[in-house]
């Protein structure tokens, strides 16, 4: 099962957010495959110690929590939902293992969509109307009928976690994504990183994002 995107509601509530979380799950939906198929120990440890850290998560529920988890990056998920909703983050894991779609999990713990919206554009609000007038508009019809999956849960998840965790803007994660990092890898990069433009410089053979987007990414702040 998977739950519609918010709809837009009355002026003056959260339509913008609800359009920047869409956008957001849009843009993450066309993003290339992690060229890492595995998770590598180096980036894994760096990954659960930013989800230990920013959840305040000890090592033993970390560890219970990795067991549960079918993939590596649907940890954060479960402590989002978890630490949210007021119950066991083994309760959350346990229930998403037994088939319950993370959309699902959501609605019925009354977590709603704007705890993990990212404001777009750099903290540029002009540069950030588009999404909104776009979907206001219907110029990108398909949007009213998409809906949330379990992947655009668990990216959008991660995308705020690496932007919380690091003060850097939610662009910079997008176009690492986009440009086929894996959430571990870019976990691993922005911790040991002296600058955003020292990132894109070490790129390890995972393929360099296009020059566009390099471009604009490097010229845009930190958070």
């Amino acid at each position: 099962m998977e739950s519609p995107l918010p709809p837009l509601r009355r002026r003056g509530d959260n339509s913008f957010v609800n359009a920047e979380i869409a956008f957001t799950a849009l843009l993450l939906r066309h993003s290339r495959p992690p060229v890492e198929s595995t998770c590598s120990g180096g980036d894994a440890r760096n990954f659960f110690r930013a989800v230990g850290n920013f959840f305040q998560a000890p090592q033993v529920e970390i560890d219970e929590v990795r067991l549960l988890c079918r993939e590596t990056i649907e940890t954060p998920v479960v402590f989002h939902i978890s630490r949210h909703a007021g119950i066991t983050s083994e309760e959350v894991a346990r229930e998403h293992l037994a088939g319950r779609p993370w959309s699902e999990l959501l609605l019925e713990h009354h977590v709603q969509p704007e705890t993990f919206h990212v404001a777009l554009g750099a903290g540029n609000r002009a540069s950030r109307t588009r999404p909104y007038r776009d979907y206001r508009r219907g110029i990108c019809g398909a949007w009213k009928s998409q809906m949330f999956g379990d992947d655009d849960v668990v990216n959008l998840v991660n995308v705020m976690l690496a932007s919380a965790c690091y003060g850097v803007a939610p662009d910079h994660v997008i176009a690492l994504r986009m440009a086929g990092w894996s959430f571990p890898r870019i976990h691993t990069a922005f911790q040991s990183a002296t600058s955003i433009a020292s990132v894109w410089d070490d790129q390890d053979g995972l393929g360099a994002p296009a020059d566009s987007n390099r471009r604009a990414v490097a010229g845009a702040p930190r958070g």
